[in-house]
């Protein structure tokens, strides 16, 4: 939180500002300061806002070269998140944003490439590592199906 590189990632855009806030969250619990979690919550709140548009997209990491790779990754650092907050009894995987961005439609958002990767229709210069998709398709069909 006081490094210089801590304080860069801290307002980044796109998944260096998520895993920011995994990291302060899940450090924050790990030593007891409920309230300094609570605090870095509510900044993700705001990152949901900025980073998950209405329809689920994740409009910072599709400008990038491995667009569904990052997607899936940052998505995962939010389901991090809501995670950490059920132990606050903070409901993250039901937030919704003034806009109608909610973590279920970033779920619903990639939930078609899980099958078919290459109809991906942004920039992905390489595959995307096996094991983020496996993740991302046990945690997509968790939460799709019990929400």
């Amino acid at each position: 939180m006081n490094s210089p590189i801590g304080k860069d990632e801290a307002d980044e855009l796109n998944n260096h500002g998520t895993y920011y806030d995994v990291q302060i969250v899940d450090f924050a619990l790990f030593v007891g300061k409920n309230e300094l979690a609570r605090k870095q919550l509510d900044v993700t709140k705001g990152r949901i806002q900025s980073q998950i548009m209405a329809d689920g997209s994740q409009p910072h990491e599709l400008k990038r070269t491995k667009s569904l790779g990052y997607s899936l990754m940052n998505l995962e650092g939010f389901v991090y998140l809501a995670q950490f907050a059920e132990k606050l009894n903070i409901n993250l995987w039901d937030y919704q944003t003034a806009e109608g961005a909610r973590l279920k439609k970033a779920f619903a958002f990639l939930r078609p490439y899980l099958k078919d990767p290459k109809s991906w229709p942004f920039e992905q210069i390489g595959p995307v590592e096996l094991d983020v998709m496996e993740r991302f398709k046990k945690n997509a069909q968790y939460f799709l199906n019990s929400n």
